[in-house]
């Protein structure tokens, strides 16, 4: 199964710090996080910590747990899923914090393998990421 690349931008007026800060803090995801909904059940945002997660999902919930790889702060962070659900069967994802115009950009790079055509997984990592892109921009507009 191939190896395939998703990227995502989410462009904040919001300085750097608070935005890589909002981030470090794991139980932050619940509140950006609306498909699938997640429970933060153990976090940590140190290079070797491990994230577990509960994830509704398809009307169940699911354990997703994953590991704080690599942390370069205030640029970058990459966790890894140990065992991703359905349809996923490798999860790595590459949290980037940059300054453009002003302004601060998170992107969100996903590598990840899926037992489901790319064209469908695309569309879902979409959906959720433009979902989050919403609960975000409410996060930062009530600090």
């Amino acid at each position: 199964m191939d190896r395939l690349v998703y990227t995502y931008r989410t462009t904040i007026d919001a300085p750097m710090k608070k935005v890589w800060d909002f981030f470090q803090d794991p139980t932050n995801l619940a509140r950006i996080q609306r498909f699938p909904k997640v429970n933060v059940k153990e976090s940590g945002s140190d290079e070797g910590s491990k994230v577990k997660l509960k994830i509704g999902y398809l009307g169940v919930g699911v354990n997703w747990d994953a590991t704080i790889e690599t942390v370069k702060k205030p640029h970058y962070f990459v966790d890894t899923a140990e065992k991703p659900p359905f349809p996923f069967t490798y999860w790595r994802h590459t949290h980037r914090f940059e300054r453009e115009n002003g302004k601060s950009v998170i992107i969100d790079e996903l590598e990840f393998a899926a037992r489901i055509p790319s064209a469908i997984s695309s569309k879902l990592l979409t959906y959720m990421f433009q979902s989050r892109e919403k609960q975000i921009m409410k996060a930062f507009q009530e600090n």
